[in-house]
């Protein structure tokens, strides 16, 4: 009787458990997920059907800084060095034009399918990089939401 008991207790754990955790990976894919970036940036958004949206803690993936591909090489920008990016698509390739504060700008081809992350004053906002065909990272930040 009390192998029946323990295994009963086994049963009904491993069903709570298997439970709890189903219900915490459908949270993850809440649009209230947004990425907790290490540093603030805030930053506008033209999407490519000219939809401009202001955002707070945004970034990529859930990273300040963003990554492509330059001939053989991969490299890292990271938003504090940059003014602008503008977006445009070759054949299937998306390439991002960054203007560095510096006065420079450099070509990258990046993956269009990262996601972006902010916050805006009315909830979160995410879109895909391959549909922004503007960004622009502004230096100050906003409050916190």
């Amino acid at each position: 009787m009390k192998k029946v008991k323990k295994l009963y207790g086994l049963i009904c754990f491993l069903a709570i458990f298997l439970t709890v955790s189903g219900m915490s990976s459908i949270e993850g894919d809440s649009p209230e997920g947004v990425p907790v970036p290490a540093k603030k940036f805030s930053a506008i958004i033209v999407d490519q059907a000219d939809v401009r949206s202001e955002v707070d803690s945004f970034s990529i993936d859930g990273f300040t800084f963003i990554s492509g591909n330059r001939g053989k090489g991969t490299f890292s920008i990271a938003f504090d060095k940059l003014e602008s990016i503008d977006f445009r698509f070759l054949d299937e390739r998306l390439e991002a034009l960054i203007n560095l504060k510096e006065g420079r700008t450099i070509a990258l081809e990046v993956d269009k399918n990262l996601d972006c992350y902010g916050r805006t004053d009315f909830g979160t906002y995410r879109i895909k990089l391959g549909d922004i065909k503007r960004l622009v990272i502004e230096t100050r930040s906003k409050p916190t939401y």
